[in-house]
């Protein structure tokens, strides 16, 4: 089997170095909602070709890929500007 990154090792990435805060449900919430869309409707993976029992994971050589879409999704437009 490949080597995988759990989906959980990514949000922690994208909370850590970012301004979000970290005891939020809602940033949790919605970083999930937005891994479940990324996956089935970008990487066109269907959900049991992410999920091992319960957990969702992603492959090592994807992990930095869906961080960083995953982190400009949730990051304000604003900050996504280049001047």
């Amino acid at each position: 089997m490949k080597e995988t990154v759990p989906n959980q090792k990514i949000y922690d990435d994208i909370i850590k170095f970012s301004h979000i805060e970290e005891s939020s449900e809602s940033t949790r919430k919605l970083l999930r909602n937005k891994f479940a869309f990324l996956m089935d409707h970008v990487f066109f993976r269907k959900r049991e070709d992410y999920k091992q029992g319960t957990k969702a994971v992603v492959p090592m050589n994807e992990a930095a890929i869906v961080r960083n879409l995953l982190y400009k999704a949730i990051t304000p437009a604003e900050d996504n500007l280049i001047y």
